[in-house]
């Protein structure tokens, strides 16, 4: 997902699908309202009409507190309440059950629909996230998106599930320890290569796991990181990226691969550079700056020399940037030149703290973005050295 100035440009597709925040978490609360009466134990659990989401176990709401002529608005409230709080806890598909039962039963409160709508984008993601198969989770989103057609980034992510799921659907799938690689079976020269495709991976995968003390396939239960690899076309549909794309992470490695001969090494490099992406996500969340995140993916994507020097080289002459603008998506800059300059600083500045200071400081960094800790007190928790210190050493080096 990200660009080196010297060769394939890679970039982080849509990061912050990546965080459980990929829709804006908002939720409404109902209105107060006063505590229900106790319910009845006789009375018998209830049992919702138009269930779309079926749950393990009945909801523990009677029939009587479901009624809108029995309860009023005030119980819709309570249960819309109840509803975040399932949400919190993670239990998605309840929380979706309840929300479901307060649109039904008061269908033009904007608050259910929208609150419900949002539920439903969690589930699908979720969902997709345990398939890991081009169509999990559209029937979901596909809801979600007909009761708040206007919320920000529900359009735009259901038009890519659904190109997605129509340029995969019927690709070869494999796997191995690690990974679940899917390309297009009537490429014989994918089919035959393949095996090396994984063997590749599975080198980086060991390397990177060592590098960062972390193993994402086993903490994540087992789940194996997706690979698919496309015809450029197909890539550029499914990502929306330009032909100046490499490669893309989103939760998948998505590579754009043509003829194989002779490429062998820089699909190595594309492929180690988007799965140092996966660690990153895996151990850092999406509170990675994005400097840390693609100056790291291109120090690991290859021996580092070569590919700091041209960074060096490209910004003796240039103006640095500061880290607070290095911050976020790099790869959304509108400016080529800018984002050739950020991407050459990341690297350059990455280098520049592993020899002064030692690379694992760059691996404590990353993990310290997962436990609410800027890099900057990472940094310096680790060295005792003002990070911006460190920006202006970079630019006296230079």
């Amino acid at each position: 997902m990200r660009s080196s100035p010297s060769a394939i440009w890679i970039i982080p597709f849509l990061a912050l699908c990546a965080g459980a925040g990929w829709l804006a978490p908002r939720f409404f609360r109902g209105d107060p309202s006063p505590p229900p009466p106790e319910l009845s134990e006789a009375r018998p659990p209830a049992r919702l009409s138009g269930r779309r989401v079926p749950v393990g176990e009945p909801l523990p709401v009677a029939e009587g507190e479901l009624s809108r002529a029995e309860g009023g608005i005030a119980r819709w409230n309570e249960i819309n309440n109840r509803a975040i709080e399932e949400l919190a806890a993670g239990e998605l598909e309840r929380a979706v059950e309840l929300l479901e039962s307060c649109v039904e039963g008061e269908p033009e409160r904007d608050v259910f629909r929208l609150n419900l709508a949002e539920a439903l984008a969690r589930l699908a993601r979720a969902r997709r996230a345990e398939g890991g198969q081009p169509g999990d989770g559209i029937e979901l989103l596909e809801r979600a998106f007909e009761l708040a057609p206007d919320r920000e980034g529900l359009e735009d992510r259901l038009g890519q599930w659904r190109r997605e799921a129509e340029v995969e659907g019927g690709f070869w799938r494999e796997g191995s320890a690690s990974f679940e690689l899917s390309y297009d079976g009537e490429r014989a020269e994918l089919l035959h290569e393949s095996h090396r495709v994984l063997d590749t991976l599975e080198a980086a995968y060991g390397e990177l796991r060592e590098a960062f003390g972390r193993d994402p396939v086993v903490e994540a239960g087992g789940r194996r990181i997706r690979v698919v690899l496309y015809r450029r076309e197909s890539f550029d549909r499914v990502t929306g990226l330009g032909d100046w794309a490499g490669g893309a992470f989103d939760g998948t490695i998505r590579v754009p691969v043509g003829d194989l001969e002779g490429k062998e090494a820089a699909l190595t490099r594309v492929l180690r550079h988007e799965l140092v992406h996966a660690f990153v996500q895996a151990v850092g969340g999406s509170g990675v700056p994005g400097w840390l995140n693609e100056g790291l993916a291109q120090w690991l994507e290859a021996p580092p020399a070569g590919l700091v020097a041209v960074a060096r080289s490209r910004l003796s002459k240039a103006t640095l940037f500061g880290l607070e603008e290095l911050g976020g998506n790099l790869a959304s800059w509108k400016d080529a030149e800018a984002i050739h300059l950020a991407y050459a600083q990341s690297v350059a500045l990455c280098d520049f703290i592993a020899y002064h200071y030692g690379e694992r400081v760059l691996f404590r960094m990353v993990a310290g973005c997962a436990q609410d800790r800027t890099v900057q007190e990472s940094f310096e928790a680790s060295t005792g050295v003002p990070l911006a210190a460190v920006l202006e050493d970079l630019r006296a080096d230079l």
